[in-house]
């Protein structure tokens, strides 16, 4: 998300709205507790409000997509602002496909224009939910199936663009994010350092409440 937002700010072609997706409930809401410490250090720095086409009072868009959460719909507000949307596979896939939960039948084309277009989706744990990772690289790549049928208009529409994220992916084509031989003295440190553990008594506590602590 940090790197999403100063690459935008510092000129970068980056879709305008980002949006994470987990197969996690407790990492969606993770992830948002992220964006509004982000949000909440983005209102301290008025320079990169202005690079970003923010005023100063404006705020970064924030909303959440997960069953038994309400949508503040702030990503709704304005299609030109910035903004981070997480959810859960089943709330942004089922936008996407024009069928959202919970969304009207007016509205559904809506919210599956502004995840669709103008978008950088990044898929985390993306080994658990390989048809949804298959689903966003066929839009991702079909523009001359799913984009207008006039071949001059293709190029107004903002890209959709997505992003799989996983320790234990599958082997796949293209460039990927790998370590070098210069990230091998890093990475042994930090794999055969010692580890230490620690005891504490939980007797006088929930046991899932210190579990949780």
């Amino acid at each position: 998300m940090v790197l999403w937002l100063l690459a935008r700010a510092y000129g970068s072609d980056l879709p305008r709205r980002l949006i994470y997706v987990v197969d996690r409930r407790v990492v969606v809401d993770q992830a948002t507790e992220e964006a509004e410490r982000l949000r909440a250090n983005l209102d301290q720095s008025p320079e990169l409000k202005r690079r970003l086409g923010m005023d100063n009072e404006d705020r970064l868009a924030i909303s959440t997509l997960r069953g038994s959460h309400h949508d503040n719909r702030e990503w709704l507000m304005d299609p030109a602002a910035p903004a981070i949307i997480v959810g859960t596979i089943d709330m942004i896939g089922s936008r996407l496909l024009f069928s959202g939960y919970g969304v009207s039948h007016r509205m559904r084309p809506y919210h599956a224009g502004l995840l669709g277009a103008d978008a950088l989706v990044l898929l985390d744990e993306a080994h658990l939910v390989p048809p949804f990772e298959s689903l966003l690289a066929s839009i991702e790549n079909g523009a001359q199936k799913f984009g207008t049928r006039k071949k001059s208009g293709q190029a107004v529409i903002p890209r959709f663009r997505a992003l799989s994220l996983s320790a234990t992916g599958r082997s796949r084509n293209g460039d990927a994010f790998r370590l070098t031989d210069g990230d091998i003295p890093d990475v042994a440190q930090r794999i055969y350092a010692r580890k230490h553990l620690a005891f504490s008594d939980a007797r006088d506590k929930d046991l899932a409440q210190a579990l949780t602590e």
